[in-house]
C-alpha cells in the first residue's frame, strides 16, 4: 500500500509596519483551514435554520403588502347552434313524349303553300304520346355529420327518415303529374316533306305545359329546410346489478355427478 504525503504550502503576506503594530494589539483568531471534499451532492445543514431578523418581522404581525396590476390572458369562445340543417332533392327526367301516330291517311290536297299540286297532301290520323318523368330523390346520411354522439345520430336520423323522406315524396307525386299517355285525332293540308316536323310541333305543344304544371307544383314545395336539434345528453349508464342466472337444482355443477 503506497502512502501519499500532501505537503501543504503556507502564504506568507509581507505586512507594513503600521499594520503590524495594529494587528499585534488585536490579534486575529486562528483560523483552521477546512478540509476540501469533491462535491458529491447537495449541501445538508443539520439543526435548526439560521436566525433571520426580517423573516421573524414579517411573521410576528401583520404587514402590508405591495399592490399589483395586470392583466388576465384574453381568449375567444364561438358558440354553435345545437342544430345541424337537412336538404333533400328530388330530379326528374322529363322524356319530353314519345310518339307515334296511327290510322294514318293520306290524299290529295290543294291550296299549300311551298309545293307543287304533286306534293300537297291531307294527312289524318291519331297521335298518340307517352309522357313519362322518373325521379330520383338524394338524401342525406348521417355519416355527412361527423362528431355526433349516439343521441345525436338518432334525432338526426329520425328526422331524415320521418319528415325529409316524407316531404321528397312529395315532390315526386308532384312530378308523376307529366306521366301519363295522350291521344289527340289530326287532320293537316301541307307539304308532304313538312308532315314530321308539323307531327313534332304538335307533341311540344302538348308536352310544354304538361311539363310546366308539374315542375309548379313542385316548386310550391319549396323552400324546405329542416334544422334538427341535437342538443341532447346521453342517459347515465345503468347502475342496476347484472341479474344472476339461476342454476337449475337438476343441473350438477361441473365436476359433480348427477344424483
Amino acid at each position: 500500500m503506497h502512502q501519499r504525503s500532501v505537503r501543504r504550502r503556507r502564504s506568507v503576506v509581507r505586512r507594513r509596519p503600521d499594520e503590524a503594530s495594529a494587528a499585534d494589539a488585536n490579534p486575529a483568531p486562528a483560523t483552521i483551514p477546512e478540509p476540501r471534499y469533491p462535491i458529491a451532492g447537495p449541501a445538508v445543514r443539520l439543526g435548526g435554520a439560521a436566525h433571520d431578523p426580517g423573516r421573524a418581522a414579517a411573521t410576528s404581525g401583520p404587514s402590508a403588502v405591495p399592490a399589483i396590476h395586470g392583466t388576465g390572458t384574453a381568449r375567444r369562445d364561438t358558440a354553435y347552434g345545437g342544430s345541424v340543417r337537412l336538404q333533400g332533392r328530388t330530379d326528374a327526367d322529363f322524356n319530353g313524349g314519345d310518339f307515334h301516330t296511327e290510322k294514318g291517311r293520306t290524299r290529295p290536297a290543294t291550296g299549300c303553300a311551298g309545293c307543287g299540286a304533286d306534293d300537297c297532301i291531307r294527312a289524318t290520323g291519331k297521335l298518340v304520346i307517352d309522357f313519362r318523368a322518373p325521379t330520383r330523390v338524394t338524401l342525406p346520411h348521417v355519416s355527412d355529420f361527423p362528431n355526433l354522439t349516439p343521441c345525436q345520430v338518432r334525432r338526426v336520423q329520425a328526422a331524415i327518415t320521418n319528415v325529409l323522406a316524407p316531404h321528397e315524396q312529395r315532390h315526386v307525386r308532384a312530378f308523376s303529374r307529366y306521366d301519363g299517355t295522350v291521344t289527340r285525332s289530326f287532320d293537316l293540308t301541307l307539304c308532304r316533306d313538312a308532315f314530321d316536323s308539323r307531327i313534332q310541333s304538335m307533341v311540344e305543344a302538348i308536352e310544354q305545359p304538361r311539363r310546366a304544371t308539374a315542375q309548379a307544383a313542385s316548386d310550391a314545395l319549396d323552400p324546405f329546410f329542416f334544422d334538427v336539434d341535437i342538443d341532447c345528453t346521453e342517459p347515465p349508464p345503468s347502475t342496476k346489478p347484472a341479474k344472476k342466472a339461476s342454476l337449475d337444482p337438476a343441473t350438477p355443477e361441473p365436476g359433480e355427478e348427477p344424483a
